[in-house]
């Protein structure tokens, strides 16, 4: 079955909506799926930032000058697992299979709703680039504010509750070019190589900050500062 679907990356947005103590965490995406995080009890996590566009540059400005800065935490702790046991799931299929039906266009579906393929206009290459299962790093999720990245900032002392919400968070996952994510990592002050994606990304990334009251490192707060000087400029 083949799916049509006009969105754009650039103006996603996604809820982060937390249930009351023992119910678990559930995630709606933009497409209202919900994630059952399978964990309980659960704690309650304020998220009703919109991610900003570029017509909401201002904002993002403002909530760029508020974000904390700090140095990471350097002592190896840093564990996959400690943000959940792999994606978390919502109607039979896991978050990956979410987030590609979001960014994919013409979208190739499998049994349910899992995704065997489709097109991908990468924001961070400014390349298309063709998915399909049988090469699935093709097209990899990226976490906008890494795993890692989080976890040397303060999410180490998080629940694992919240960790798991912050991991299966629509709003800070990206379909991207698998390529240009493994070489972005979790690297201080990196940029996207495409140009016109840094207004996006950065918007995003200080949106996703805020929300879940992380700092920056002084090279991030830097970088993400040069990103939104882009913002309302083309190319």
């Amino acid at each position: 079955m083949t799916r049509r679907r006009g969105k754009s990356l650039y103006a996603a947005a996604a809820t982060l909506a937390a249930c009351a103590i023992g119910a678990a965490i559930a995630v709606t995406g933009v497409d209202g799926f919900e994630f059952d995080t399978r964990t309980s009890p659960a704690p309650t996590i304020s998220a009703t930032t919109t991610v900003p566009g570029t017509q909401n540059a201002a904002d993002a400005n403002r909530w760029h000058a508020e974000l904390g800065v700090a140095e990471r935490l350097r002592d190896g702790t840093y564990r996959r697992d400690a943000f959940g046991d792999g994606w978390a799931y919502a109607k039979g299929c896991d978050t990956r299979d979410h987030v590609l039906a979001r960014d994919l266009e013409v979208v190739v579906a499998g049994k349910g709703c899992n995704v065997i393929g489709g097109t991908l206009d990468d924001p961070y290459s400014g390349r298309k680039v063709t998915f399909d299962s049988s090469d699935p790093a093709a097209v990899q999720i990226d976490h906008v504010v890494s795993l890692s990245m989080a976890w040397t900032l303060g999410a180490n002392r998080w629940t694992p509750e919240r960790r798991e919400a912050f991991a299966n968070d629509p709003e800070n996952l990206l379909a991207v070019d698998g390529p240009t994510n493994q070489s972005k990592g979790d690297r201080e002050g990196w940029k996207p190589p495409n140009r016109g994606a840094w207004c996006m990304y950065a918007t995003r990334y200080v949106a996703v900050a805020r929300k879940y009251e992380l700092p920056v490192t002084p090279v991030d707060h830097k970088a993400l500062g040069d990103m939104l000087d882009r913002c309302g400029h083309a190319g």
